[in-house]
């Protein structure tokens, strides 16, 4: 059964395809980082607090899989999540760290 989503959910517009796509970034969260649906969501808002809309077709979001921005909103552009393993020793990168979460009291 999906994680219940809803525009409501969102601090920016969304549209019924982006609302399932968000869907799949929280559920991506959720399984692959152990939090809740809550926790997903707030950390999406979070990270698009700059945002206006996510709609239409071809919106950017969808140039990447629900499953990358899982991980984005997880740990940020800056500490290349996405180099793993022997490579990222091999680039003397360190271990992933969480972004804070809240990161201010009205996320709270």
């Amino acid at each position: 059964m999906p994680i219940p989503v809803s525009p409501s959910d969102f601090r920016f517009e969304t549209d019924e395809q982006s609302v399932e796509y968000l869907r799949q970034a929280v559920e991506a969260m959720m399984k692959s980082f152990g939090i809740s649906r809550e926790e997903a969501i707030g950390r999406i808002n979070q990270e698009w607090s700059h945002v206006r809309a996510v709609v239409g077709e071809f919106d950017e979001i969808y140039r990447e899989t629900p499953v990358y921005w899982a991980s984005h909103f997880m740990f940020g552009k800056s500490q290349f999540w996405w180099i793993e393993g022997a490579k990222r020793e091999k680039h003397k990168l360190p271990s992933l760290v969480r972004l804070p979460y809240p990161r201010n009291a009205d996320d709270a």
